[in-house]
């Protein structure tokens, strides 16, 4: 369980995972010590687990963002999840329950280089595509459970 510093840290380093302990320490009201000594904690237990950059792919080239909607037989589940490993374009793939086995959102320079992805998807079962138009919520910090 997370005491409420430990949540506060957490949101600010939600927030700007640049952020230097000294202003953390400032904003928590605890020393620099402390507050390294609490993250050094955090991550010990995977509470943290990394600090990641946000990355514009449409700056670096990418026109479409798109997730698929796999459909696969059991039997080719485990080969189709290793297709979709070994693609660089894709950028996250999660099994879920219900009529789909994976959601994948992945990248593409276009419709035509889309399909070409997809078509390799096809041969391990049904692809449901949709392009992403606008982000509404992205990278949102859950509320935290209450100690």
């Amino acid at each position: 369980m997370l005491d409420k510093l430990d949540q506060k840290i957490i949101t600010l380093l939600h927030q700007n995972a640049r952020i230097a302990y000294k202003e953390v320490a400032a904003q928590v009201g605890l020393s620099a010590p402390a507050v390294t000594e609490r993250i050094a904690r955090l991550q010990e237990r995977g509470v943290i687990q990394a600090y990641r950059t946000d990355i514009d792919y449409f700056a670096c080239g990418y026109q479409l963002e798109a997730v698929w909607l796999v459909r696969t037989h059991h039997q080719q589940l485990f080969a189709a999840i290793e297709l979709v490993k070994s693609l660089p374009e894709v950028v996250s793939c999660d099994t879920v329950t219900g009529e789909n086995c994976l959601l994948v959102r992945l990248f593409a320079k276009n419709v035509a280089h889309l399909d070409q992805l997809t078509y390799q998807v096809l041969q391990y079962g049904e692809v449901n595509t949709m392009i992403v138009k606008q982000h509404i919520v992205t990278h949102r910090l859950p509320p935290l459970p209450q100690p």
